[in-house]
């Protein structure tokens, strides 16, 4: 059985009785302004109702469409108390069954927090897809560590003007468990040197297709310098052999210290299968792409280095060395 409500804008309830329901469709469908399913504080009882298609989005109902609803429709409320969040740890009941039903979560403007997600509190964010952090000037660290659990359905990242950010990934080691992680966007970030601690984290991410990083001081490395490539292959003794499989398009833009996308301290033979497009422009410091790294970019990725066009087949490495030289 399927419930469908379309198109209604002006429809506040389902029912205004002060019962309990137990309702029993596996599915609905909403795109209004409904401020709770049956009015009032009652219970809706959905057992096989498992998610609510609230425009375009997938929300869980967690047993009760009500409360559902109620988060969805009051999600400004929140996002105004996510704001003036010291720590995620002060939280109270009500704000964390809000993002525990939320896929998508914005914090803006909150000038205290310090910490975005302390490990012991990642469940409350197991459902969690997209993630926009903008304009929170106090912000060190985004993800503390792996320990607690996992956000397995994240899907995009956008962190823009968090000028005292230091750690994306803290203390997480060699690996993530980020396996859907697709797009991530630094912008503004000033204190930030590097988007990923290490080859093995960054190589663990195996659906990640887009890099953009943009005016950020003192970035120097997209990948920072990696001792133990525990993710790498050994292509033979002394060279390993690190694979992006779904990286296509990486975007570096005013990176005043940039120096390379990556610095390895030990030979490697690095493999961009599908690259389609890198796009750099002033990032004056850069002086190869990935050092002491021989790249593989079979389907010869268009490269733009401030707005100039080079030929479809050039060595990723050979251009921007070159480039670099005339400048």
């Amino acid at each position: 059985m399927e419930l469908v409500i379309l198109d209604v804008p002006k429809l506040r309830c389902f029912c205004s009785g002060t019962y309990d329901y137990d309702i029993m469709v596996s599915s609905t469908e909403e795109y209004l302004n409904m401020g709770t399913f049956p009015h009032g504080n009652v219970i809706v009882n959905t057992p096989n109702l498992h998610k609510v298609d609230w425009n375009g989005y997938d929300v869980h109902t967690f047993g009760d469409l009500n409360l559902t609803i109620y988060y969805i429709q009051n999600s400004e409320k929140f996002m105004i108390v996510l704001g003036k969040l010291e720590t995620f740890r002060d939280i109270n009941e009500e704000l964390v069954n809000y993002t525990k039903r939320v896929k998508q979560l914005v914090i803006k403007n909150n000038h205290k927090l310090l910490n975005f997600i302390p490990s012991d509190m990642m469940h409350i964010f197991s459902d969690l897809e997209d993630l926009f952090m903008e304009n929170c000037e106090c912000v060190e660290e985004i993800f503390e560590s792996n320990d607690g659990g996992m956000l397995h359905r994240l899907l995009y990242i956008y962190l823009s003007s968090l000028p005292k950010l230091k750690h994306i990934w803290k203390n997480h080691g060699h690996s993530l468990a980020y396996q859907k992680l697709t797009f991530i966007a630094i912008k503004q970030c000033h204190d930030l040197k590097y988007v990923f601690p290490n080859v093995s984290i960054a190589t663990s991410l195996p659906n990640l297709s887009i890099i953009s990083v943009y005016e950020c001081e003192k970035m120097e490395e997209i990948i920072g310098n990696n001792f133990n490539p525990i993710n790498c292959v050994q292509a033979q003794p002394q060279k390993a052999k690190i694979i992006f499989p779904s990286l296509w398009k990486i975007e570096l833009q005013k990176l005043p210290h940039l120096k390379y996308f990556c610095r390895s301290a030990f030979s490697s033979y690095v493999e961009l299968p599908i690259l389609g497009l890198m796009k750099i422009e002033e990032c004056l410091e850069m002086k190869t792409f990935w050092y002491n790294g021989i790249l593989y970019t079979p389907i010869n990725p268009t490269i733009s280095m401030d707005n100039t066009r080079f030929d479809n087949g050039a060595d990723v490495n050979e251009v921007i060395q070159q480039y670099s030289k005339l400048q």
